[in-house]
């Protein structure tokens, strides 16, 4: 019903498939026998007939995705936290070309491997707790794109005239902090819309993330959406992100007008609804939270982005805002113990 980058996880997800079963095989029987042949991380929680010419992709009038944040990424001022600049051989640049090279690297996008965090930088940053204020104003610059706006500068190749453009944004909207069983504090974003650009969420996120960060002006989201405005703006890490839910309202709508109208016949067809599953899929949720906050322990990918995009902000702020950076000059790396009662 949805197509995603590599990396990308996926707590749901909806597949139109035409399946030849033994006629004593039931609809509830097929997960388990799918299952079988299933690794455990990639699970069938139910299955049921739908109408013949049923699309899981073109039917689906809505998408929730999550996004886990390590609340280090909104340290307000991370040029405190990441002082050394980075090489121009392992430097992420802001272009379209680094971006479609990116679908063809590894899980350790943008050499993120090479890139050497300061001392003590991963275990200040992972201790880091943000402050009420800081995720308050992080949770209005979300608000910022809800409604129909022009993302053009949230993808690859796409001017302000193109139709596709437009998006409608239903919400976005950011939980409380919570801590991971290995102590790293996260927040969940949430976005429904209708339908998304590829790495669109990403990018929405990593503008946010850069005007808290980097203390750039709340009015650049608006900008970001002006016709004459073309921003690079680097999408945050993928492995953070999770499709959530879908919806099938039309669809809903339609076998229930089949149905009294006769047009069914004896036969009954289901919405695209599991409300029954929802306790086993929220398992499988939470096991997809704590292996990405495992990754980011074990390779400080996170940290690793952030770091990378010390520099692009630099750029981002003379290429394409004509601002000057902020004054690095007193900068220091805060130390952990810091860095987790701020």
């Amino acid at each position: 019903s949805t197509q995603s980058t590599w990396g990308v996880h996926a707590a749901r997800n909806i597949v139109s498939v035409k399946l030849r079963v033994p006629e004593n095989m039931t609809h509830a029987s097929i997960p388990a026998a799918v299952n079988a042949h299933l690794p455990p991380t990639v699970r069938v929680f139910g299955a049921r007939c739908a109408t013949k010419h049923f699309n899981s992709k073109q039917d689906c009038t809505g998408r929730t995705y999550h996004y886990l944040l390590p609340t280090f990424a909104l340290l307000d001022n991370y040029y405190a936290a990441f002082p050394s600049p980075l090489s121009d051989e392992i430097q992420y640049e802001l272009s379209d070309d680094e971006e479609e090279k990116e679908q063809k690297e590894s899980s350790d996008r943008f050499c993120l491997a090479k890139v050497q965090l300061p001392k003590g930088c991963p275990e200040a940053m992972h201790g880091h707790r943000a402050t009420k204020e800081t995720i308050e104003h992080f949770r209005e610059l979300l608000s910022r794109y809800v409604g129909t706006h022009k993302f053009h500068n949230f993808t690859r190749y796409l001017k302000p005239s193109d139709p596709s453009a437009r998006r409608y944004i239903t919400s976005f909207t950011c939980s409380e902090p919570f801590v991971t069983s290995d102590g790293l504090e996260m927040l969940s974003l949430e976005v429904r819309g209708q339908s998304f650009l590829l790495n669109q969420i990403r990018k929405m996120i990593s503008l946010a993330i850069t005007i808290v960060s980097a203390r750039l002006p709340d009015t650049l989201m608006d900008d970001a959406f002006s016709d004459s405005v073309r921003m690079s703006i680097p999408p945050a890490p993928g492995y953070c992100l999770l499709l959530h839910d879908l919806e099938f309202e039309t669809y809903r709508v339609k076998i229930d007008h089949m149905q009294k109208s006769g047009q069914l016949g004896d036969v009954t067809r289901e919405p695209m609804e599991w409300p029954d599953l929802q306790q086993e899929i929220n398992v499988f949720r939470d096991k997809i939270v704590e292996e990405i906050a495992s990754i980011e322990r074990q390779n400080n990918t996170f940290c690793r982005w952030m770091y990378s995009l010390r520099r692009n902000v630099r750029k981002f702020m003379q290429r394409d805002l004509g601002l000057a950076p902020p004054d690095e000059a007193q900068a220091t790396v805060p130390d952990a113990g810091h860095a987790a009662d701020s």
